[in-house]
């Protein structure tokens, strides 16, 4: 008998013990600030501004190429829209990389050049 009382005793400390532990695991899990730092990747090689301007609407595929290279990104769905990363002096940084949008009609003719506005 006496030794189903010691067993007793043992198990309900060693629940115990279980449960405080879990508890302060868990407890200082929540303390810990995540260390994650996002790094700005930039894709594609960003062209200067005074580039994009040498190319203007009915300019040629052959002629955008020719002045900024090949598009950053071909639109998957629509192969007549061109994506390039401009380059621009920016008050905050000493460059800032947008994207431009270049639309070419049926014809390979640039049809509409979408800049984000300064």
């Amino acid at each position: 008998m006496a030794r189903d009382i010691c067993y007793s005793i043992d198990m309900n400390v060693f629940l115990k013990s279980i449960i405080v532990t879990c508890s302060l695991w868990l407890v200082s899990c929540s303390f810990v600030t995540p260390t994650v730092k996002l790094i700005p990747i930039e894709q594609g090689v960003p062209i200067e501004s005074a580039h994009f301007d040498k190319i203007t609407i009915g300019s040629s595929e052959e002629y955008v190429i020719e002045h900024l290279g090949s598009p950053t990104i071909k639109h998957p769905f629509k192969p007549q829209i061109w994506v390039y990363t401009e380059e621009r002096p920016s008050e905050v940084s000493d460059r800032k990389s947008t994207p431009v949008l270049i639309e070419f009609d049926t014809n390979g003719l640039v049809e509409q050049i979408k800049r984000p506005i300064s």
